[in-house]
């Protein structure tokens, strides 16, 4: 197999000044594609993602800075550097480039020596902060090892103690159960087969957002998304165990609801951990409401509930990792990571998630999505 060569994507309406181009980068071993214009620009974009745009500035149908503006449209051509070309050296041309963010500006006729170094310069700082990047996303994931295998040893272990403690009795042969008895030791290792379960899906999915597999399924999964549809479908799941408390679920969706570019998956994720939330730290005899709103520039979730609230103090950590409230005083059955995904997970998805709570009172988690 041959070594990858750095691609270059060379945009220039001048076909003399194109190939005299495409000759020195050739020669310096890079992989070079032209496009004629901005607009043949962009479509080769579509399947093609270079390591570095060379582009001339004034070009029919679409100039250098319009083509300059779609391509950091694109979030995996964000990072890619971008070199202006152009016969004027005028202070307002330099000035401009500079001020969207360019990453050069080159003035023809074109060096040959000043055009390698240049490339050569973006591309030396590209791969630092690649690697300063990863070197920071492994120290992340290094740290969250620790965490999570610091948690885990308690949380797993008491699901597995009380599955083998149950599983052993059933196995005795000198146990008599009564039909109910039975159903009550089947249901304790169902409930904690749910609890290994939902500790192995959290941890997991915490891992998948440290490194950036969320955020890049995100990007690969996203689609039009109606949020009131979303939620109608989620509500049903949630009817036994209202029921069993005898709380009311109601909820009320704002009509003409704009759809979102989201993960399906990932917001109902979110959704389905808030609701649950609502439910499992509620009062017997409480209610849970759900509404959304939107106008021209945000949809907004209400989801609200008459539970035991947040007190003032733990309002700001209650979205940090492993943070549980009153985890002394109640068995929450969890690591402490529901709220902290969610917040990540909406985030990736364009969205910001805030709480109001009053403690002993209830708590209001609220969904904010700019349209």
């Amino acid at each position: 197999m041959g070594i990858d060569r750095t691609k270059i994507l060379v945009v220039e309406d001048d076909f003399q000044n194109r190939q005299l181009i495409n000759i020195y980068l050739s020669r310096s071993g890079y992989e070079v594609v032209s496009a004629i214009n901005g607009t043949a620009a962009l479509d080769k974009l579509q399947d093609y993602t270079p390591d570095l745009i060379i582009s001339d500035i004034a070009m029919p149908f679409m100039d250098g800075f319009e083509l300059y503006d779609k391509v950091k449209g694109f979030p995996h051509l964000r990072s890619v550097p971008f070199i202006f070309l152009t016969a004027y050296s005028d202070t307002e041309k330099r000035r401009h480039s500079k001020e969207i963010g360019s990453d050069d500006f080159l003035t023809k006729p074109i060096e040959q020596e000043e055009l390698l170094a240049s490339i050569r310069g973006k591309l030396k700082r590209v791969n630092e902060i690649k690697t300063s990047t990863q070197t920071e996303i492994l120290n992340q994931v290094d740290q969250l090892k620790r965490e999570i295998l610091s948690t885990i040893t308690h949380e797993v272990n008491t699901p597995l103690f009380i599955i083998k403690l149950t599983s052993n009795l059933l196995l005795d042969e000198k146990m008599d159960f009564q039909q109910d008895e039975l159903q009550e030791l089947l249901l304790r290792i169902k409930r904690s087969g749910e609890r290994l379960d939902s500790l192995l899906r959290d941890f997991l999915i915490t891992v998948r957002v440290a490194t950036g597999e969320a955020k890049n399924e995100f990007e690969k999964t996203k689609q039009d998304v109606d949020l009131n549809f979303i939620i109608q479908h989620l509500l049903p799941r949630f009817d036994n165990e209202a029921k069993t408390r005898n709380i009311s679920i109601t909820s009320h969706f704002a009509p003409n609801m704009p759809s979102l570019k989201l993960d399906v998956d990932q917001i109902a994720d979110v959704i389905e951990r808030l609701i649950g939330n609502a439910i499992k730290f509620n009062k017997e005899n409480g209610f849970v409401k759900i509404n959304t709103f939107h106008d021209e520039e945000k949809i907004v979730i209400i989801i609200e509930d008459s539970g035991i609230g947040i007190s003032a103090d733990n309002i700001p950590l209650i979205f940090n990792k492993f943070f549980q409230v009153n985890r002394g005083e109640m068995e929450q059955q969890g690591a402490g990571l529901g709220l902290n995904i969610a917040r990540d997970l909406t985030r990736i998805n364009g969205g910001e998630i805030s709480v109001l709570s009053e403690e002993g009172v209830g708590s209001k988690f609220i969904l904010t999505f700019q349209i």
